[in-house]
Formats: C-alpha cells, sequence, structure tokens
C-alpha cells in the first residue's frame, strides 16, 4: 500500500558540486598570483611610458600647465586606453571559454581598467608634482626609507604569516559562509601571492648590504667595471627594485603552480596503481572463488598473472582477549613481485614472505606464518615486528609473525588495518576450499584488454575485469581535473612570460640614463666589451637573487600549505596525494628567463655601441 523511491542522483550531484568548489579553490591560488603579477607588469609598463614622456611633461610644464592638469591629461588617457582594452578582452575570454557569462568576469574587466588607469597616474603622478628643476636630472636620489613605507612592509609580512597559519589550520575555504555555498576565503587564496609579496620586500631591503660590500670589495681592483656595475645596483632608488619584486612573484607562482600540477599528475598515476595493484585486476563474484581450471596465463599480451584472496573484518586475537578485525589479503608473493616489478606498486618483499613456507606445523605458535601488517593496527599500542597474533578460521586458529610494518598495502582500503601473508602459507595451514583465490593479478598492456575480456567470456567465469589504464583516464580526463591541470600549465606558461617581460621592461626603464652613462664613459676609453660586462654586472644580481629567492619560495609555500588543500578530488578518495617536484620544468623556465635577459641585454649593449657620442655630449647646451 506505499511506494517509495530513492535514487543516488543526489549523491552524484554533491560529489560533482564539491570536485567543482576543490577545483575552483585549487586554482584561485594561481589566478589571483596572474592577477597581481600582471598588474605589477602593468605599472612597470607605466613608469616606462611615464619615463619616456619626462622631456614632454618638463616643456609642459615650464609652458605653464600644473600638476593637476598633467594628472588629469594621463587619467583621461588611462580610461581611453583602458576601456577599449577590457571590452575586446571580455568578449574574446567570453568566445574562447565556452561557459554561461559571469558578471564576475565583468567586475574583473572593470577592475583591471581602473587599477590600469590608477597605475599610469602614480607614474606620471612623481613628474606631475616635481619642481621644474627636479625634473632636469634623469636619476632620482636615494633617500631613507621612510617609516610609513616601511610600517607597510611590516604590515604585509604580518599578513603573510598569519595567512599561512590560518590557511594549514582552517584549509583553502576556511569556515566562512561563502564556503557553506561552495565559495572560497579570498584572503586564504591570496596567500601564496602575500608570501611572495612579503619575501620580495624583504630582499628589496637586504639585497643591497651584499651589493655595496662587493663594490667595496671590486673598488680594490684595478678595473673598472665591477666595482661600476655592483655600485650602480647598491645605489638603484626603491622604484628601481620593483623589477626584482615582478620576476620574484613570477617565478614564485610558475614553480607553484608547476608542483601543483606535477603532484596531481603523479597522484592520478599512483591512485591508480594503488586502487587496483597491477596492470589489471579480476576478481570473482562467486562466494567460492575462482573455479580450479580458470587461468588466464595463455591470453596473448599477459607477461605475468598472481593469485589472491581477500577476506575482510576477520577477527584479530593474542591468544586472549580480541583485538578487533582486519582486512586480510592472501597472495602469491612470488608470482605478485613479478607482477608489480619495476612499477609504482613494487611490493619489495622480504625473504621471509617470498619464501611462503608450508608443510607439517606451519601456522601453529612454533611455525607461524609471516605476515606483513598495517602501522594503524587494532591494538593501543603500534605493532612491532617479531610479535605474534592469531587469526581464527571457523574451527582452526592460525599463528602469524609480524615480519614487517607498512602504512598501507596496493588493493587495500587507505586507513584501515590489514594483513598481508603468502597464500600458500595460508592455504597450507587453513581447511581446504576455506581460501581458494578470489583475486587474480595480471601484468599486460593496455592492448590487451580485449583479449583477456575474450578468455574470460569464452570461459564462462563470473568475475568482474578491473583495469588500471581505465581508473586512470577516467580521472585524467574528467572536465574538471582536465581543466585543472590545463590551468596550472596555462599559469606556468603566463607567469614566465611575465618575467621575461619584466625584465625587458625594467632594461628599457632605465635604458636612457644607462646609455647615457656608457656614452661618458665610452669617451674616457671604455671599449664595446666593457660595456658588455659592466650591463650584465649590472642586470646579473637581481635576476640571480630573483631566480634562487623564487624558485626557493614557490617550493615553500607549496609545501607550507599543502595541509590547507585537499588533492584528492583530482586523484581519487581516501589516498594521500604527496608533492612532488617536478625540476625539468623549472629549469626549462630558469633557462627560458637567462635567456630572456641575455636578448634584453644584447639588445641594451648594441644600443650602446650605437649611440651618438657627440649627440649625448652636447645635453645641456642646446
Amino acid at each position: 500500500t506505499s511506494t517509495s523511491i530513492s535514487t543516488q542522483l543526489g549523491d552524484i550531484l554533491n560529489q560533482f558540486a564539491l570536485q567543482q568548489h576543490l577545483t575552483v579553490s585549487i586554482l584561485s591560488l594561481g589566478v589571483i598570483g596572474l592577477l597581481v603579477i600582471a598588474l605589477a607588469t602593468i605599472g612597470l609598463v607605466a613608469a616606462f611610458v611615464a619615463e619616456q614622456r619626462r622631456d614632454s611633461i618638463k616643456l609642459l610644464r615650464g609652458r605653464g600647465a600644473s600638476g593637476a592638469q598633467i594628472i588629469g591629461a594621463q587619467l583621461v588617457e588611462g580610461l581611453v586606453l583602458g576601456l577599449p582594452a577590457a571590452i575586446v578582452g571580455f568578449f574574446i575570454a567570453t568566445l574562447i571559454v565556452p561557459s554561461r557569462t559571469s558578471s564576475y568576469s565583468l567586475y574583473a574587466a572593470i577592475g583591471i581598467v581602473v587599477m590600469t588607469t590608477l597605475l599610469l597616474v602614480f607614474a606620471v603622478l612623481p613628474l606631475a608634482r616635481r619642481g621644474l628643476g627636479a625634473l632636469e636630472r634623469s636619476d632620482v636620489p636615494e633617500r631613507r626609507v621612510s617609516v610609513r613605507r616601511l610600517a607597510i612592509d611590516i604590515f604585509v609580512v604580518i599578513l603573510a604569516v598569519l595567512g599561512v597559519y590560518l590557511l594549514r589550520r582552517r584549509g583553502l575555504a576556511g569556515d566562512n559562509a561563502s564556503a557553506k555555498i561552495g565559495g572560497f576565503d579570498p584572503y586564504l587564496a591570496a596567500v601564496p601571492v602575500l608570501l611572495g609579496l612579503a619575501t620580495g620586500l624583504i630582499v628589496m631591503r637586504l639585497y643591497r648590504l651584499p651589493m655595496r660590500i662587493l663594490a667595496w670589495n671590486a673598488s680594490f681592483r684595478s678595473d673598472l667595471v665591477p666595482f661600476l656595475g655592483f655600485r650602480r645596483v647598491a645605489r638603484q632608488s626603491a622604484a628601481a627594485g620593483i623589477p626584482l619584486l615582478v620576476i620574484l612573484l613570477s617565478i614564485a607562482i610558475s614553480v607553484f603552480s608547476s608542483v601543483m600540477m606535477h603532484s596531481i599528475q603523479v597522484g592520478q598515476v599512483n591512485t591508480a596503481w594503488r586502487t587496483v595493484g597491477a596492470d589489471y585486476l579480476v576478481s570473482s563474484t562467486s562466494t567460492s572463488g575462482f573455479s580450479r581450471d580458470f587461468t588466464l596465463t595463455k591470453v596473448p599480451g599477459v607477461e605475468a598473472t598472481a593469485s589472491g584472496y581477500l577476506q575482510q573484518n576477520v577477527l584479530v586475537s593474542a591468544n586472549q582477549p580480541l583485538y578487533g578485525t582486519v582486512n586480510l589479503l592472501g597472495i602469491d608473493t612470488t608470482g605478485y613481485q613479478k607482477v608489480a616489478n619495476h612499477t609504482p606498486v613494487d611490493p619489495h618483499f622480504s625473504a621471509a614472505m617470498l619464501s611462503q613456507p608450508t608443510g607439517e606445523g606451519i601456522g601453529t605458535a612454533q611455525n607461524p606464518i609471516p605476515a606483513i601488517v598495517s602501522s594503524s593496527w587494532v591494538t593501543q599500542s603500534a605493532p612491532k615486528t617479531g610479535v605474534n597474533f592469531s587469526i581464527a578460521f571457523g574451527k582452526a586458529t592460525v599463528s602469524f609473525k609480524i615480519v614487517e610494518i607498512r602504512s598501507q598495502f596496493q588493493g587495500l582500503q587507505e586507513g584501515s588495518p590489514f594483513v598481508v601473508v603468502p597464500l600458500k602459507s595460508l592455504q597450507a595451514a587453513i581447511p581446504p576450499d576455506d581460501a581458494d583465490p578470489t583475486l587474480m593479478y595480471l601484468r599486460a598492456p593496455a592492448s590487451a584488454k580485449q583479449a583477456i575480456n575474450a578468455s574470460i567470456d569464452a570461459q564462462f567465469e563470473p568475475v568482474t575485469l578491473q583495469s588500471r589504464a581505465d581508473d586512470y583516464n577516467s580521472v585524467h580526463d574528467s572536465p574538471l581535473i582536465a581543466g585543472a591541470a590545463r590551468g596550472f600549465e596555462i599559469g606556468i606558461a603566463l607567469a614566465a612570460a611575465y618575467s621575461a617581460l619584466a625584465v625587458m621592461i625594467a632594461l628599457a626603464l632605465t635604458s636612457r640614463a644607462r646609455i647615457r652613462d656608457l656614452t661618458y664613459l665610452r669617451t674616457l676609453g671604455l671599449s664595446n666589451r666593457q660595456v658588455l660586462n659592466l650591463t650584465i654586472t649590472e642586470q646579473s644580481p637581481p635576476v640571480v637573487i630573483a631566480l634562487v629567492v623564487g624558485t626557493g619560495l614557490g617550493v615553500a609555500v607549496a609545501k607550507l600549505i599543502k595541509p590547507g588543500l585537499d588533492l584528492t578530488a583530482f586523484t581519487g578518495p581516501n589516498i594521500p596525494v604527496p608533492l612532488v617536484i617536478n625540476w625539468l620544468t623549472i629549469t626549462l623556465l630558469v633557462i627560458a628567463i637567462v635567456f630572456a635577459v641575455a636578448a634584453a641585454i644584447g639588445i641594451v649593449t648594441a644600443s650602446a655601441q650605437r649611440a651618438n657620442v657627440s649627440g649625448v655630449l652636447r645635453i645641456g647646451d642646446e
């Protein structure tokens, strides 16, 4: 008289919503970093534009233009340049990304226009407010650090340290209201950027001291190039250190994205191996296990096989009282060693496990069966090697001896107590037919799946076939996970591009003063080779510091915030994902930055060598 309907659709949708929330949260770490780097690069461009307009601003000020008029003109120009670019970028992004239009995209475009305009205004502000006499100078005199600037730096450092603590304690979503509706905490998502800013500010304050020491040491040399190069670096203004900060942030975000992406990729591979335990896992659906004549050893492509017997929730005791239940896996250790040899799940069985003792008295207290047990054992105290325990199989009680302790074993549930024993020894100790194999591990390529299925169908065996490659593809190719990996790849490429762009803009920003000084030195006998060496000496320290500190910072940020990140949504449930550093990607990134620096130095050196000496010397006489 009653009707009920049940469905798992709600659970599926909730799982997808959770994975979507985690994807957005993880990608927000890189996106916020890229946004800050982009704005910092725009700030460098604005500074370059302001430097190029020094003469025109000087002319306008000399003809009576006020500072407010110059700032107003820059404000209008910033809006005229920013609005069309933002509109075009918004529509291009809408066309490239096949998704529903979000109001956040429009807000982001408006925010970028506002920030770009403000950066252009702030870049011109010092020139608009400076006196006419000061405008004649190309170099801004070095000033002591103001208390306000120092307070801001300390505040950024405190925010970064506090953010790391909260992120490790509460996770990326935090415990605010946005986490309950699938959002994320913007402050916690900005922790990597805050750490980068804090580290960059500290480096900007400290790196001049070693430069001054190097300049002092080089002053005792007979040649001019090292002393002059280190001296120029040591006497740079605070604004001149902004390119170092941008490069450092770009490298740190690139390395962080690389670590996250590679960790997810390696985690997907390891999760597939640990879930299946081999290339293929054949599980019997019959309560009695496989039939006696069932075999897959002759299937084309199958290189090795190993039998297994799995029984869940068996009682473990050491005489009395009972301890608790474990998952028992009896496995053909010799065969499985061949199946999993040189794979991520290579068991590396000890000699005691490979010997598989059988015969009279096996499984008794005098001749216990060797066993591998989990570190999360059923007793209150941790398990110890050499200790015996017992498991009851019907009326028979079998004794085992702990020979090894592991935190996990492939194919067994993560976090649950388990016992792994040699299958032949177990079969010799308990009544016949009580441990018939229920599992079969296969070593075979992905192309052998069709032949394996055909052999199973031909033998009419009630089994299920699980493929490691299929498990990996189902996770790796899912839209959200593949989109996250693609997002990290794009982030690495964009951060690297910003790093190269920041290097070139930094050199172009001071190119006028540098070419003028190098031209003066050429009149004193400075050779073309010395011009090149001087440029290298001047530009190498900030870039090297940014590369070293940025790389270390990217790795450190990933390790610091790892406890607050849940990467299992990208790899598989209940299996921890360790951080894996891809040094190849990091090395290629560093090489790309070095090539960009070399190209920029070559352009500046060539410009200095082609400069008209007489034209430079006549400056001020017109």
